[in-house]
């Protein structure tokens, strides 16, 4: 099975009384992932839902690339801030996909979680994805089969 592991957009600074949780997509980060989201169509990763942390901007991540996608969007506790492998590994498997299922989060969780499957160390920038390949989602069980620089992947898009 896919995993996709995607770092939400660029987001605005929090401001005044305003929590981390709170914090929104940047223009210039829904601008991004609004361009990642065609590109990840045209791809055909067989996606069929996204898992989002409930802080704003990831949920508002996930929006937009589901819109582009068609897939549903589900808020799980499990991408929040502090992710790890293992309750993200139950909740994959209470899934049971027979697609990839892509899970937006925040970094360095989403680094750890690479490196935990794979053995490979990744510093995900803002709307930055890497794919892995897993029968079980156990640590040092996974394949990394790529990772998705958002700044390269614009690049593909005609006219930009």
């Amino acid at each position: 099975m896919q995993l996709y592991l995607f770092r939400h957009g660029k987001a605005e600074p929090a401001r005044p009384g305003e929590t981390d949780a709170d914090r929104v997509l940047s223009e210039e980060g829904e601008r991004v992932v609004r361009r990642l989201a065609v590109i990840l169509a045209w791809m055909d990763l067989g996606i069929e839902r996204i898992l989002t942390s409930p802080y704003r901007r990831a949920q508002q991540t996930a929006e937009l690339l589901a819109q582009r996608l068609n897939v549903p969007v589900d808020v799980v506790h499990e991408m929040a801030p502090g992710a790890t492998l293992e309750p993200l590994a139950r909740l994959i498997h209470a899934y049971r996909p027979r697609g990839a299922l892509l899970a937006v989060g925040h970094q360095p969780d989403l680094g750890n979680i690479v490196q935990e499957l794979t053995g490979g160390r990744v510093e995900m920038k803002p709307a930055e994805m890497a794919g892995i390949e897993s029968g079980s989602f156990r640590s040092g069980r996974g394949l990394l089969i790529g990772l998705y620089d958002p700044e390269h992947m614009i690049r593909l898009l005609p006219n930009q």
